[in-house]
């Protein structure tokens, strides 16, 4: 590796104020689900009434496929701390920058998604599946559908660590690779979320693009023009 992380007081102070406030009310709101669905509501829920290109998710309930969903997000935000493997990121204390700009990124993920969750309540697509208990369709977080937290927190760890490492390994073969795998990961989450039943297919588009940008952005600005 040929570079190093660079943070500045005057860019990172703001930024880092903003990533820690958005954090907390994040986890804030995550203790404030709105109030679930009573089972007359979710009798009156009408699967028609959902858009086309949404509508497949609510014939899907599978809990293997969630429960692969929350380890690949786990591995997947987990990997900008690939970088520890090159000698000079466990030097000159750029393992701390390292770990104070994954939780910037990290921080500012949940805070939008958890946000965006509250404001929107939408109902998750296996509540219109008949076939899916009814005591969970009825819990709170059956109505935090949008967007996907699992495809934003899993795309902001792999394009942080994607965008550092290209732009500080200018030319290496791996580049490509790197690249690939960044992408995959978090829609490989994605896909898994649509499978399992807890999200419609526009959940996790935009939860996707949320993630690639804030952590493609904040690995972009810390990282030498």
């Amino acid at each position: 590796m040929n570079a190093q992380i660079q943070l500045s007081l005057k860019q990172d102070l703001p930024l880092g104020i903003a990533a820690a406030g958005l954090g907390a009310v994040g986890l804030w709101i995550e203790g404030k689900k709105p109030i679930g669905l009573t089972e007359d509501q979710i009798a009156n829920l009408n699967r028609m009434d959902i858009n086309r290109f949404d509508r497949i998710a609510t014939y899907n309930w599978r809990p293997a496929s969630q429960h692969a969903s929350d380890v690949l997000m786990i591995l997947s935000a987990a990997t900008p701390f690939l970088l520890y493997l090159d000698k000079d990121m466990r030097q000159n204390k750029q393992g701390l920058k390292l770990l104070a700009l994954g939780a910037q990124s990290f921080a500012i993920t949940i805070g939008l998604t958890n946000m965006t969750k509250r404001l929107a309540k939408r109902t998750r697509p296996y509540v219109y599946n008949s076939n899916v208990p009814m005591e969970e369709r009825m819990e709170r977080d059956a109505r935090m559908s949008f967007f996907s937290g699992h495809t934003s927190v899993a795309a902001q760890g792999t394009f942080m660590f994607a965008t550092f490492y290209s732009r500080t390994n200018r030319g290496s073969r791996l580049n490509p690779y790197i690249w690939a795998g960044a992408a995959a990961l978090p829609l490989s989450t994605a896909f898994l979320r649509v499978r399992g039943g807890k999200h419609f297919p526009t959940d996790v588009i935009v939860g996707y693009v949320v993630g690639a940008l804030t952590g493609y952005l904040i690995g972009r600005i810390h990282t030498p023009k």
